[in-house]
């Protein structure tokens, strides 16, 4: 960092440099445990979607079957039925779950990165907190509105027939 001259104060306190209070061995984990709270994530994202692909295949399942029987086997349309609102609630529960486990996971990233360096803190800090939590609240409601309103559908086709 250059030397102060009167043209070039100390830069105001917040811009200054903090280095990490950490020993390097625990730097080092601190990095290890924020690379797996960030892949646990990642993984979750990944199921949540997952469980929407699922369920629409189960969803199309359940409508080729009726159409294929012409809608003729009232026992076997009650059954998906009731099996398609058992995977909707279903589904509905484990993208809640795996959204409080991404929570947690944020928690965890927030609090290792409290722990390292001034300007890590800062740029880490660059993107907008309320913005990112709106984003995959926004994201996790249209995920569950998709699902009811697949289910509706779907049952709506079933519903007269048995």
């Amino acid at each position: 960092m250059k030397q102060p001259t009167r043209d070039r104060p100390h830069p105001p306190e917040e811009e200054r440099k903090e280095a990490s209070l950490l020993d390097d061995l625990t730097h080092a984990e601190f990095l290890t445990l924020w690379r797996q709270s960030a892949e646990n994530i990642r993984y979750a994202k990944s199921m949540q979607w997952s469980v929407l692909v699922y369920f629409t295949a189960i969803c199309a399942i359940a409508v080729t079957i009726g159409v294929y029987l012409r809608w003729g086997d009232p026992t076997l349309i009650g059954f998906l039925f009731y099996l398609t609102w058992f995977f909707s609630i279903s589904s509905v529960i484990m993208l809640i779950s795996l959204q409080s486990w991404q929570a947690g996971e944020q928690r965890r990233i927030d609090f290792v990165t409290s722990k390292l360096a001034s300007w890590t803190r800062k740029t880490l800090g660059i993107r907008s907190r309320l913005a990112g939590d709106f984003q995959r609240y926004a994201i996790l409601g249209l995920m569950i509105l998709y699902i009811e309103m697949t289910t509706f559908a779907v049952t709506r086709m079933m519903w007269p027939r048995f």
